[in-house]
């Protein structure tokens, strides 16, 4: 089932386009979530005197508000703990370069840069598809990094596994919500494509599964365009990065210090939406929870209305209970072990329990 129509009513405006002042949604302003477990600065929080875009915010009070109440004063940085992840081994390189010259080990590889880890877990089970994931945000109260997604799925399903841990959540940073792009000491966006090519080439699957929730699904549909084969399965994914809510400025400050927040939005892939305008070449399964207000008006019915020429895009959207909620564990592992199973034949796959979404028509239609 597809859910509500596809339209946002009267009432739902955000502040960026009414150029009306916003309450507080209880992110940072002394709300529930103020403390350890603030999930950072939203556009709501510098909503005062700059209505009419999305990034239009003072430099100087972004970086006063991540250092007062946010990151800095409240947060230390997380533990690096990697022994969990070392069973089949642990290599250790300083340089992308380094890991390419040769075919990848199983078990946890560790690249060190600018004083900053990039991590990534490999298991080859000689399968013809490999499963790529990214996790989703991290509570700002976890005290331990790296981690990993679906290690245990990808196992019991019979995939390969490529798990990406996001830099931006270790060291200084120690950031809940990022996208998997990086930071100025990491270039993930570059390091990422090539270590997937490198699969390719030196692995035993030649199929690509992309996979990820939220933060983690940005990554996924992100990735997944550079690889027109494969196929993405994503989970109540962020979809614009400027849009509500809105952490885009605290990752910007925090990540890339001495960046204007403007000009890296525009050095960034911040919006699968304008990624995918035009036809990508790869395969779209989305679950999206219609009781999520903020990620199904601002995230979902916008993506679907910019969708263009694409039409390998399969629909799942139920109501999985209000808020920010992951659906029930069947509800995405079953149609990911039928992805594995089909490879490369995706629409066998999401013919059931999906709907195909045909932008000619405006709005998913049965299968």
């Amino acid at each position: 089932m597809i859910g509500p129509p596809l339209q946002r009513p009267e009432d739902e405006r955000s502040w960026a386009t009414s150029g009306l002042p916003t309450v507080d949604r209880g992110h940072c302003q002394g709300g529930p979530r103020f403390g350890p477990d603030c999930a950072g600065p939203t556009s709501s929080d510098f909503a005062g005197g700059h209505a009419g875009s999305r990034l239009e915010l003072d430099r100087q009070a972004l970086y006063r508000f991540v250092q007062r109440r946010c990151y800095c004063r409240i947060m230390a940085p997380r533990t690096r703990a990697v022994s969990a992840f070392t069973t089949r081994g642990h290599a250790v390189h300083t340089s992308l370069a380094d890991v390419l010259e040769e075919p990848l080990q199983d078990g946890l590889t560790s690249i060190k840069t600018n004083n900053r880890w990039f991590d990534f877990v490999y298991e080859d089970r000689g399968a013809d598809t490999t499963l790529v994931t990214f996790h989703a945000g991290m509570p700002q109260r976890a005290e331990r990094y790296p981690i990993f997604s679906s290690r245990a799925i990808a196992e019991a399903i019979h995939a390969n596994y490529l798990g990406f841990a996001d830099p931006a959540c270790g060291a200084l940073e120690s950031l809940p919500t990022f996208w998997h792009l990086g930071t100025k000491r990491v270039a993930a966006g570059r390091f990422i494509p090539a270590i997937i090519n490198h699969v390719l080439a030196t692995g035993t699957g030649k199929h690509l599964l992309f996979f990820g929730s939220s933060a983690g699904g940005f990554a996924a549909l992100n990735y997944s365009a550079q690889f027109p084969e494969s196929a993405v399965l994503v989970m109540n994914p962020r979809i614009d990065l400027l849009s509500e809510p809105n952490r885009f400025p605290g990752y910007a400050v925090t990540c890339f210090p001495g960046v204007d927040p403007k000009t890296l939005a525009r050095q960034l892939p911040v919006s699968m939406s304008e990624a995918y305008a035009q036809s990508s070449g790869n395969t779209i399964a989305y679950l999206q929870n219609t009781e999520d207000d903020d990620y199904y008006w601002h995230h979902f019915v916008p993506f679907m209305a910019a969708l263009g020429g694409k039409s390998d895009v399969y629909v799942h959207a139920e109501a999985w209970g209000a808020g920010h909620v992951v659906p029930p564990r069947d509800a995405y592992v079953e149609p990911m072990a039928r992805l594995v199973r089909e490879a490369p034949h995706w629409d066998r796959a999401l013919a059931s329990g999906f709907e195909l979404f045909r932008p000619d028509a405006g709005q998913p239609t049965a299968l």
